[in-house]
Formats: structure tokens, C-alpha cells, sequence
């Protein structure tokens, strides 16, 4: 799932850090394949464009809290839900920046520092 999300997003023309939470403890060789398929992806077989994918501990990273504080206020606007002062705090604050629909639609891979993609799973024959 992490390959089909970086892959939209990544070009041979940036430099990469990828930080991801940590996981389980077979982590350490899922990263190794992950970014051999990310380079692979785009282009990098020397790995200079992706520069790093490794796991970190979230309570050790504040960009890592920040990133979860984020995802968990878009998801709460995404459910419709509006029980929580802070985080109804955090999305008027997003909707004055960014605008009403951008935390309810699929932004441009364009948009500067701040791509929401939204994931629907495909409904299974039954």
C-alpha cells in the first residue's frame, strides 16, 4: 500500500527521506523492498534520489506526530464527525488555508507541500 501511494508522488527530480512508523518486527526487510521498488519506479538504481526509507518509533518524531495529527483531523472531516473541539479547531484552521474542499477531494499532485489522496476500497464481487 505505501508503494502505491509514494509511486504517484515521487520524481527523479527530488530528494527522499521516507520515515514510516513502526510496524512489527518484519519491518526491516519490508523497507529494504519497499525502497528498491521506489527506485525501481523511478529510475534511481543508485539511490540518489530516494536517499533513505527506514521505520521510526511516532513518540519519537515530532514531524512523525504532527504527520499522525493530521491524518487522523482529515480523517475525522473525511467521516463527517464533529464531537471533538480540537480537532474541529484544526480543521477550520486547514479550511481557511487550503480552502473547504481540500480536505474532502482528491488534490492535485501539483499542489505545493500538501497532497490529500483520498483511497476507496474497490467492492468485492459477493
Amino acid at each position: 500500500m505505501y508503494f502505491l501511494m509514494l509511486r504517484q508522488v515521487l520524481t527523479g527530480s527530488n530528494c527522499y527521506h521516507v520515515y514510516l512508523d513502526i510496524k512489527d518486527t518484519n519491518g526491516g526487510p519490508k523497507m529494504r523492498r519497499l525502497h528498491e521498488f521506489l527506485a525501481k519506479e523511478i529510475k534511481d538504481s543508485k539511490q540518489q534520489y530516494i536517499e533513505r526509507v527506514q521505520q521510526i518509533r511516532s513518540h519519537e518524531s515530532e514531524l512523525l506526530q504532527i504527520t499522525d495529527l493530521l491524518i487522523g483531523s482529515l480523517t475525522y472531516a473525511n467521516r463527517g464527525l464533529n464531537t471533538s473541539t480540537a480537532k474541529t479547531k484544526i480543521l477550520d484552521r486547514l479550511r481557511e488555508r487550503f480552502g473547504e474542499q481540500a480536505l474532502t477531494e482528491t488534490s492535485a499532485f501539483s499542489t505545493p507541500k500538501f497532497n490529500i489522496l483520498l483511497w476507496q476500497a474497490r467492492e468485492t464481487p459477493g
